[in-house]
């Protein structure tokens, strides 16, 4: 039976891969050794890679390439590559009647390939795949650099040669008929080739691999005549060529008539465009070769010294020969007796192992009961000094006594039979404490009784009882004088000259900031003020500004003596707001910083600031958290209410509270120290002078700040004690200070309309209005503790979601399950706008917190079973059930049964089961829930269909890369796990114990990283010249790392879910290489994971792509693609932003 032979022929990007797919649906079969498809042709080349290596070869020894076809069907070729075809042809026919043949060059080869199937007895078919040729050249120009120009060229010199060989009889496919309109063409195709239609095939090649999105470059359509420098016969060749693949007859005889030179000017311009190409090529390589003759006339003259010295060196040789021959045998000898003794060694090294880790278990007991006697001996030391000082003072004071003498009639029952029975109601019981307090220490209550406390007091006892047991405890304290609080400054400084001196600033050249401090008079708290800034310089440029408002003290001699202070004088008295206003043309800052001379700024005060413009891109004012000397809080930002009055929220409660400690948007924020910038404080005017002298222009300046767009924040880093009062007093009916009343009507006669629309009623809502949260979703999320990102995948992901829901606009608050204030994390979740919920009062009170607040919490986002099971059943037992959201992170009882199948461990199967019914209860209460693969998913809704679980991806990320790796520059492997978690554990040991050593027989040189937190002592001891024991490694540093590395490994044998390991590396563009459970639950339509269960394959695996760069760059990109497209932020808020309503949020 005679062998046929289907050529597929046409130019690179036209086509010729899809058009050959759809020969093999018409039973035809592709050669073997076929090239791997890759990005840019995900679904294949189908070019075998010996016909395409041979056609190479013969390119290259006549001078050419592919890209430059130097008329290479009118030369002739070695003998060898005859034999070569030929072989190659046999070899492929051996067991194969008919054959698919696919590579664009034997277009321009047709000659010599026409030769090698005659001698091989071989019909061949040649099919033509055609497309427009500006598309063809735009695709080249995208993917191989080509010239627009240049690649034309190239098109026509391919269809040329192919239409040359074949004439006007050749059929033609045109690429966009098959990709719009494939059964079309294929049933065009069999009636050529004389085949039956089979729809079914036809129906599976249109759906697998017929996508019109792979068509690039068609919108790019144009008329080749009027296209710039393109030949006529250029144009008139695509117009045949076109009409042939629609079935129309053409007149090739006539075209060869009419352009009966061809590529003679084309070829021309070709060449010219190939030569620019090449000549800088050219000029490189004549600069290496001149370098590499000089290093070899070197090398020569060296090579004759070494000939001599080699002369020389033979001759010692020789003696020196018969001296090792006895020594040999000496050798020998030795060696038997070293063998012996390195046994002896051996057992003794491990028996020295063993006692070293004795020892060093020993030493850190050792250490550590060191540490607990150190800080037990210096917390009793510290104990019994502080017992014995309170002690002698109570003892020895009047108040004492008199206390003693006047209220012992009412102590007696008070300590004998009330206050024990009050311990189990602790609000209670530290209020009774509180009066006993009272009682005890009269002479400290005159002192510390004062208008504002008594309504705090009362305040604290009817409106805020869940903060009044921790406000009586502080009142308490400062009763018993445990709080020594902050001093004021002197009324007289006894050393004015040595206060001066400890005040200078060296101003920047070019400041950020511009400190600008108005004055009247108060100089001792100006100088306070000034020396607390001296004290704690920021690390931001900045210049301080002092405005004199006339002062009649001796105010301005004083501050002329401070090195580095710029100081203003007013002609005239103006007032607070008009000095602000006037003294801002002679800043030169960025920023403007208003500060109040009656203030003392402590560490962070203004970087802390700063930070929030640079994290914020909406901040258009920034303010303070405000302290009273004493420590207790005067605000925490401010509340305006619809009838335009103002709240300082927080005042005189714990500044320490998690709700005064986060960044949150709010109404306004106290003149006292606020940040804006210059420009934009120009723009709306400065203050509006219709509140002169001052009151409530910082409270229109916010207002100003969110007309225009921006938003007002309270930076509760940045703290500044404030001596209320100094500046205008503090009673509404005495000095300046009444004015504030005036300018209250002017304020709500100006922004009625917002206040009306936007601002609760005097005393409501007052947990949203606190943050303006009332047109936001506020989002409860409960996991285990603070999210410690950068030790395991779970917290990451979490940390991850947090971030996403707070960008999403939601307002977001979170609650660990043990109630810590782990640190940074804490601090970063709180600068990230976060409520954290820590803490005594709501490890006992979070319940009754979301009971007294039911409009408050929208969603409540449980993590982790052992968390959920805690939680739910409250949650949903509340009068105003929150929607439920659950995140298993991954399936127990699933880890667990895998855990069994492979260990056959009967706890593991106990334990399994026990999870499957704790989890499966918790499905059940939940209103969604979620896990990180579709694996899991199926895994649930295979026992209960109709539970509401879906897959959302474990990791959402804002960027990726890099996106071109250089593997030349990168080596060794590296394993990530955090080894709390059981499978890390299983798996590196599985890894080093049976992986491992099949990557060292062929890669002796290679490095493994391993880098995890908590990592035992038995996988620290495992370091050696091969492996490299990094432990727990920052952020920054495992960055570093992955950017050195070529190959991650994740050896899992068991597990559940998505993990979180391979998606940060592949997030990095490193390669992966897995096992099944690894790669569990990603998305792989590039085949950018490496998988393999066997451990001797995967050690093979590990070896090959090691060294093959090209794969790995393959697998870079493909890993960096399915981050883009299943991990991205907007891909996350696709599948979850109707479970969290983001963007909605009913009219509570």
């Amino acid at each position: 039976m005679e062998k046929k032979a289907i050529v597929v022929l046409g130019m690179h990007r036209s086509g010729t891969s899809l058009l050959a797919k759809a020969l093999e649906t018409m039973g035809f079969d592709f050669t073997g050794n076929l090239m791997p498809a890759n990005r840019d042709n995900p679904t294949g080349f189908w070019e075998d890679l010996d016909i395409v290596r041979l056609n190479d070869s013969i390119l290259r020894s006549n001078q050419s390439s592919w890209e430059v076809p130097l008329d290479t069907d009118n030369r002739s070729f070695s003998p060898e590559f005859d034999d070569t075809a030929r072989t190659i042809l046999m070899e492929k026919f051996s067991d194969r009647q008919s054959l698919i043949i696919k590579d664009p060059r034997i277009s321009i080869l047709l000659g010599f390939w026409s030769k090698q199937f005659s001698a091989c007895n071989i019909s061949a078919e040649y099919l033509v795949s055609y497309r427009d040729p500006i598309n063809v050249s735009a695709s080249l120009n995208r993917r191989d650099g080509i010239d627009t120009r240049m690649g034309l060229l190239l098109n026509y010199f391919y269809n040329r040669s192919i239409m040359e060989f074949l004439g006007g009889d050749a059929f033609l496919v045109n690429y966009l008929s098959l990709v719009k309109d494939a059964p079309g063409v294929l049933e065009r195709l069999a009636t050529h080739l004389d085949l039956a239609v089979d729809e079914a095939s036809i129906s599976r090649f249109c759906s697998e691999f017929v996508d019109p999105k792979l068509n690039h470059h068609e919108n790019q359509t144009g008329s080749l005549k009027n296209y710039p420098g393109v030949a006529k016969e250029v144009a008139d060749l695509s117009v045949l060529m076109k009409k042939l693949s629609e079935g129309k007859a053409v007149d090739f005889v006539g075209f060869s008539k009419k352009y009966p030179i061809p590529r003679l000017k084309s070829q021309k311009n070709l060449f010219e465009l190939q030569l620019r190409r090449e000549v800088p090529k050219y000029h490189r390589l004549a600069g290496e070769f001149e370098k590499l003759s000089l290093a070899k006339e070197n090398q020569q003259y060296e090579i004759a010294n070494l000939q001599k010295i080699l002369g020389d060196r033979e001759n010692d040789i020789g003696v020196l020969q018969k001296n090792v021959d006895g020594l040999v045998s000496d050798i020998s000898r030795a060696n038997k007796l070293l063998k012996i003794r390195d046994k002896e060694i051996d057992n003794q090294k491990e028996i020295l192992d063993q006692k070293e880790g004795e020892i060093r278990r020993s030493e850190e007991v050792i250490r550590r009961s060191e540490e607990v006697i150190h800080e037990l001996n210096e917390a009793s030391k510290k104990a019994r000094e502080d017992h014995d000082r309170a002690y002698n003072e109570v003892i020895h004071s009047i108040s004492f006594r008199l206390g003693r003498f006047f209220t012992y009639p009412i102590r007696k029952p008070f300590v004998s039979m009330i206050l024990p029975r009050l311990e189990s109601r602790p609000l209670l019981h530290s209020l009774v404490r509180f009066f006993r307090a009272c009682l005890a220490n009269p002479i400290q209550l005159r002192n510390l009784f004062s208008f504002r406390r008594l309504v705090n007091f009362f305040s604290l006892l009817f409106n805020r009882d869940y903060h009044a047991e921790a406000a009586f405890r502080r009142y308490e304290a400062m009763l018993q004088n445990k709080s020594p609080g902050l001093s004021k400054p002197s009324e007289k400084f006894t050393d004015t000259d040595k206060l001066l001196a400890e005040i200078r600033f060296s101003p920047s050249s070019s400041p950020r900031v511009s400190v600008l401090i108005p004055v009247f008079n108060q100089i001792r708290y100006t100088l306070e003020c000034l020396r607390s800034i001296a004290e704690n310089l920021p690390d931001t440029p900045f210049e301080v500004l002092v405005v004199d408002d006339c002062s009649t003290d001796n105010t301005l001699g004083l501050l002329r003596r401070i090195e580095g202070l710029s100081i203003l004088s007013n002609e005239s008295n103006l007032g607070f707001l008009k000095s602000c206003n006037s003294a801002v043309s002679s800043c030169r800052g960025e920023f403007i910083l208003l500060l109040n001379n009656d203030t003392r700024v402590t560490a962070g005060w203004l970087d802390s600031m700063i930070d929030i413009f640079e994290n914020y891109d909406d901040a258009g004012v920034v303010g303070s958290k405000l302290v009273y000397p004493d420590g207790s809080l005067q605000e925490a930002g401010g509340v305006i209410w619809r009838d335009g009055s103002g709240w300082n929220y927080g005042r005189n409660e714990d500044p320490d509270l998690p709700e005064f400690n986060y960044v949150k948007p709010v109404d306004y924020v106290s003149g006292a120290s606020i940040l804006f910038r210059r420009e934009w404080f120009s723009s709306v005017g400065r203050f509006d002078e219709r509140f002169a002298p001052a009151y409530y222009e910082d409270t229109d300046l916010a207002f100003q700040a969110r007309s225009s767009g921006l938003q007002v924040y309270y930076q509760p880093k940045s703290v500044i004690v404030h001596y209320e009062g100094k500046s205008h007093g503090v009673k509404e009916n005495e000095g300046i200070k009444k004015i504030q009343w005036i300018n209250r009507k002017k304020f709500r006669e100006k922004w009625a309309e917002v206040l009306d629309s936007q601002h609760q009623e005097s005393g409501k809502a007052v947990i949203r209005a606190r943050e303006r949260s009332q047109s936001r979703i506020t989002v409860l999320v409960i996991d285990h503790y603070v999210p410690l990102y950068d030790q395991d995948a779970g917290s990451r992901s979490t940390f991850q979601y947090l971030k996403l829901l707070v960008k999403a606009g939601c307002n977001v608050k979170f609650m660990g399950d043990n109630f810590y204030r782990h640190q940074p994390y804490s601090g970063q979740l709180e600068g990230m706008g976060i409520e954290v919920l820590v803490g005594d009062f709501y490890r006992k009170h979070w319940k009754r917190w979301l009971e007294e607040n039911p409009d408050y919490v929208d969603i409540v986002y449980l993590m982790r079973p052992h968390v959920a099971e805690k939680y739910i059943d409250d949650i949903n037992s509340l009068t105003r059930k929150p929607k439920v959201i659950y995140f298993g992170h991954d399936l127990h009882f699933l880890r667990l049964q895998r855990k069994f199948a492979l260990t056959k461990n009967k706890a593991a199967e106990k334990e399994a089961r026990v999870w499957k019914l704790k989890e499966y209860a918790i499905f059940e209460k939940a209103d969604v829930v979620y896990f990180p693969s579709i694996a899991e998913v199926e895994e649930i809704l295979k026992e209960r269909p109709s539970l509401p679980v879906k897959a959302i991806p474990l990791f959402c990320y804002d960027e990726w890369g890099p996106g071109n790796v250089d593997f030349n520059q990168r080596e060794g492997l590296l394993f990530v796990g955090g080894f709390n978690h059981p499978p890390n554990i299983d798996g590196l040991k599985w890894f080093l114990q049976e992986i491992f050593p099949v990557v060292l027989e062929r890669l002796p040189y290679i490095v493994l990283h391993i880098v995890g937190s908590n990592m035992p002592h038995e996988i620290r001891k495992l370091g050696s010249e091969n492996i490299q024991i990094e432990g727990f490694l920052s952020e920054e540093e495992l960055l570093e790392l992955y950017d050195r590395v070529r190959l991650s490994v994740v050896p899992l044998r068991y597990g559940a879910g998505v993990k979180g390991k391979v998606l940060e590396a592949m997030k990095h563009g490193v390669p992966v290489i897995t096992t099944s459970i690894g790669a569990e639950g990603i998305p792989d339509p590039f085949g950018s994971l490496l998988t393999e269960d066997d451990p001797f394959k995967l050690g093979e695996k590990i070896a090959d792509i090691y060294e093959d760069h090209s794969l790995l760059k393959t697998h870079s990109s493909g890993g960096l693609k399915v981050i883009e497209e299943n991990f991205s932020r907007r891909v996350v808020l696709e599948k979850i932003e109707d479970d969290f309503l983001i963007g909605r949020r009913s009219g509570k």
